[in-house]
């Protein structure tokens, strides 16, 4: 995921990770009111792809490596805030598999009103995403870095 190095630090991957998650969101979010019929294939797959490759492995990341360190080290506001996060990451996790079953049941080539249904629920996913990321970035990121927690050891 993202542009993870094997000898880069975990805090790093997080960031870099949000990066390019927010990266390649602006970029579906620019595309994604103008899909047209010919496209909408391609729209299906590649954003299928995002969610897979990059949201649900992101949050196996920091379900398996960041959470358990803030939830054994952190005081009781910050496991708050991870107790939080999970239950975004649940949340979002419900809506891409609700997505992934639209797509199976609708294949990559829906009709208008299933196109409608697809892209109104990755719209909804993609700004669920956003929310989450950014109570990541503004609260999570900046205790992580003060604690200054050996993520290799």
């Amino acid at each position: 995921v993202g542009r993870f190095r094997p000898d880069m630090d975990k805090l790093t991957k997080a960031v870099l990770d949000h990066e390019s998650i927010n990266e390649t969101i602006a970029v579906f979010k620019k595309h994604i009111s103008i899909v047209d019929d010919a496209k909408t294939g391609d729209y299906v797959k590649d954003i299928s792809s995002f969610f897979q490759e990059y949201i649900v492995a992101h949050f196996d990341f920091e379900g398996k490596d960041i959470f358990p360190t803030v939830l054994a080290v952190g005081n009781l506001e910050k496991k708050h805030l991870i107790r939080l996060l999970q239950q975004d990451h649940i949340l979002i996790l419900d809506k891409v598999d609700e997505f992934k079953d639209l797509v199976l049941k609708y294949g990559f080539h829906p009709d208008g009103q299933q196109k409608e249904k697809l892209v109104n629920l990755s719209k909804e996913i993609i700004e669920m995403v956003l929310s989450h990321t950014r109570k990541e970035d503004e609260e999570l990121y900046p205790f992580l870095k003060e604690m200054d927690f050996n993520f290799n050891a």
